[in-house]
C-alpha cells in the first residue's frame, strides 16, 4: 500500500509559546465561545435549578464542610474566615474533580475510535 505524500502530516515538537498556538486560539475564538455555551445550555438544561447549580452546588458544600471542620471538629483556619478558608480549596478540587472525571468520561465513550487507531498496522 503506498503513502500519498499529500496526506502525511508530519508533527514536530516546537519550544516555547509557538506551541500553545495561541493565535490560531485567537482566530477560532468565537467558535469555542459558542461551543462552550452549547456544552454548558445542554448540561444544565434538564435540571431544576439550572445553570444556578453551579453556584448552589460549591456553596452547599461550602456550609457542610463549615459546620463539620469548622464547628464540630474545630480545624484552625489560621485566623481566616471558615466559609472563605473552605471555599478556596473546595473550588480548585471540584474543578480538578470534574475534569478527571469528564475527561475518563470522554477516554470510555471514544473507547471504540482509540481500538481503531491502536489496531491500525504502522507503515
Amino acid at each position: 500500500m503506498a503513502i500519498d505524500a499529500q496526506s502525511t502530516v508530519t508533527i514536530r515538537h516546537t519550544k516555547g509559546w509557538a506551541s500553545l498556538g495561541l493565535g490560531e486560539l485567537w482566530a477560532y475564538r468565537e467558535m469555542i465561545f459558542f461551543l462552550a455555551m452549547r456544552t454548558v445550555k445542554v448540561r444544565y438544561k434538564q435540571t431544576v435549578f439550572g445553570i444556578a447549580w453551579v453556584l448552589i452546588q460549591p456553596l452547599t458544600s461550602m456550609i457542610i464542610f463549615t459546620f463539620i471542620f469548622g464547628r464540630l471538629a474545630k480545624i484552625p483556619s489560621d485566623g481566616i474566615p471558615y466559609p472563605v478558608f473552605v471555599f478556596a480549596g473546595l473550588v480548585p478540587w471540584q474543578f480538578f474533580s470534574g475534569a478527571v472525571s469528564r475527561g475518563a468520561d470522554s477516554l470510555v465513550g471514544s473507547g471504540s475510535m482509540f481500538k481503531q487507531v491502536l489496531s491500525t498496522p504502522e507503515h
